[in-house]
């Protein structure tokens, strides 16, 4: 034994056990009496421990409520009484005008309320961040009370809240005869009270941006329980009962007196509606491409980011100057002409669904589609890497074109694009083309073939953007500007003659007429003459459609 194992057996007989077992005990009691305030506190119908804290001059509270509670307590800030009313005859009360229209402005938008009710209820996940709401008390609008002061100055804040220490950090919070407003988060206030709806009745219809029905079937209870038993599994019963007692759940909540000590009225007003406002500007939703990058349920966008690493075409690249690029850009929802990358991630991720959902593979891409927007369930592992892989073969397939394989080795993609006037650098063009091509794969023509067929066409010129002899000319240009057109209908239609030009024809008689007078309509130069592929004018019903290509 050496001479420090002598100090440390000194020191140890030297601890007293009994003070330590006290202290313990003492700590212990501590604890549980504190237990037995609080669940004291908490038994009380109309009381919450809330927390202070203090930003500029204001006050405010933090505390968390069950979402029941918010569907009974909380109020939209456009009702709010002190943004509305007036006293007449009251030296307290000026109502700006200017408020009122701000905050009817502000009005949440109806025509979300289904579908954030609907994330509620079937997303395992579901997260809101806290509301900001305002406490209001009746007293404010009583000329003869005493809250008010001779000077007009409130005496008292509007929320009756006791404190609890000395330190002013921790409060109890009294919300009898007090009324809440949504200052910030009133769109949650709307998916909330559409969420009780729907557990209640059974059903929840799909409003317009002003709170009226919309003349379609609601979404039902029965219905958004089958979508999830189909694309997460479980029981009905089960999943019934979880949605049963989702209004017990607790979210947060930021409590500002709506009139604070040593206001007037008219300073109250201002600060309220300076408060609306600030918190209102400075909100920012997630962009296309940040959802893009962020998503983690969405199947169509984890696999688009799988492929960026996966997939020679869609990983960083090197030019000829050596220096590194992104193929795909991440950061933007559009692409510059001049741009040196392929597509975005935005556009990226449309291209995955608009192939894998035509495909219909992997078996369960359908269940990837939310059944109300927004509502995606993650994939599980397996699909997902089926749905890489599938995307891998997809790409595989346009490395056989000449253009793809310059740009893997480093050709800027606004060359390709620009110079080479290529249609497939083109975000819309690519999303149209996997649609295309997802279509023509349930008639059994081959990935490899289609890769060969463009090729083919490519070499002859045919891919070329403002060439008159092309299909795409009017289709995706402007037979007069040249300018690139980007209306849905263009793209539609560009999906449609990929389809007619790769898959052989078509058909039926019909159908093949009325591709024929859409294309003549996008080629037209004025009334009755369009561009033929010749480049010539001829009467818009003597245009012919091109020659497919296989």
């Amino acid at each position: 034994m050496n001479q420090s194992d002598y100090y440390e057996e000194d020191e140890m007989s030297d601890i007293d056990y009994d003070a330590v077992t006290d202290v313990l005990k003492q700590e212990a009691k501590k604890q549980q009496a504190l237990s037995l305030l609080l669940g004291e506190l908490r038994g009380k119908g109309e009381h919450h421990l809330a927390i202070q804290v203090h930003m500029g001059d204001v006050n405010s509270y933090i505390t968390s409520v069950p979402l029941g509670w918010i569907d009974n307590k909380v109020g939209f800030a456009a009702d709010l009484p002190i943004f509305k009313e007036s006293i007449e005859g009251s030296r307290r009360i000026a109502i700006d005008p200017v408020t009122i229209r701000t905050v009817t402005q502000r009005n949440p938008d109806w025509r979300r309320q289904q579908d954030m009710a609907a994330y509620l209820a079937g997303s395992r996940h579901h997260k809101f961040p806290p509301l900001l709401v305002v406490a209001y008390q009746h007293w404010i609008y009583e000329r003869d009370s005493d809250k008010w002061g001779p000077d007009d100055k409130a005496m008292q804040d509007s929320l009756t809240v006791t404190g609890l220490e000395s330190s002013g950090t921790y409060w109890d919070l009294d919300d009898g005869n007090t009324q809440f407003y949504a200052l910030d988060g009133q769109h949650r206030l709307m998916a909330i009270q559409g969420l009780k709806e729907l557990v209640t009745s059974g059903s929840l219809h799909a409003m317009d941006e002003n709170r009226k029905p919309k003349n379609q079937a609601p979404l039902t209870r029965d219905k958004l329980i089958g979508y999830l038993q189909a694309s997460i599994g479980g029981d009905k019963s089960a999943i019934h009962e979880r949605m049963q007692r989702l209004m017990e759940e607790r979210i947060g909540i930021e409590i500002v007196p709506a009139v604070l000590t040593g206001e007037t009225f008219v300073q109250a007003l201002r600060r309220l509606r300076q408060l609306f406002v600030d918190v209102n500007q400075n909100a920012k939703p997630l962009t296309k491409p940040e959802l893009a990058q962020l998503d983690e349920n969405n199947g169509f966008r984890i696999v688009a980011r799988n492929l960026m690493s996966e997939h020679a075409l869609l990983g960083t690249g090197t030019n000829a100057a050596g220096e590194a690029f992104a193929r795909v850009d991440a950061k933007n929802p559009t692409l510059r002409d001049s741009s040196v990358s392929y597509t975005t991630l935005h556009h990226l991720s449309i291209i995955v669904e608009s192939y894998l959902v035509e495909r219909k593979t992997p078996e369960k891409v359908a269940s990837w589609r939310p059944l109300v927007n927004n509502l995606y369930q993650r994939p599980d592992d397996e699909s997902l890497a089926s749905g890489t892989s599938a995307m891998i073969e997809y790409f595989d397939a346009l490395e056989r074109l000449p253009s793809h394989k310059a740009f893997i080795q480093g050709k800027p993609a606004g060359d390709i694009r620009k110079d080479e006037d290529n249609i497939l650098f083109r975000p819309l063009v690519q999303t149209a083309l996997a649609e295309a091509i997802g279509k023509l794969s349930q008639k059994g023509i081959s990935l490899s073939t289609i890769g060969d067929v463009l090729a083919d066409q490519e070499a002859r010129g045919q891919l070329r953007l403002t060439d008159r002899s092309t299909p795409w000319f009017g289709v995706l240009c402007d037979p007069v500007s040249h300018k690139m057109r980007r209306y849905a209908r263009n793209e539609a239609l560009c999906c449609r003659l990929f389809q007619y030009l790769l898959g052989g024809g078509i058909p039926d008689d019909v159908e093949r007429e009325d591709l024929r007078a859409a294309f003549a309509s996008e080629r037209c130069v004025d009334d009755d003459e369009a561009i033929d592929l010749n480049g010539d004018r001829v009467k818009v019903d003597d245009l012919r459609l091109p020659n497919p290509w296989r």
